[in-house]
């Protein structure tokens, strides 16, 4: 079964990540498969 890639916004990416917003160097993930891989700009 393959697992199906899903993207985060600034505010859903900060639940997962939770560091102060200035120190965050993603402004998007744009791409996320669980356990695989994530992509982001």
């Amino acid at each position: 079964m393959q697992e199906k890639a899903f993207s985060l916004n600034e505010v859903e990416l900060l639940r997962y990540q939770p560091n102060r917003f200035t120190f965050l160097l993603l402004d998007r993930v744009t791409e996320v498969v669980p356990g695989r891989y994530a992509k982001g700009i």
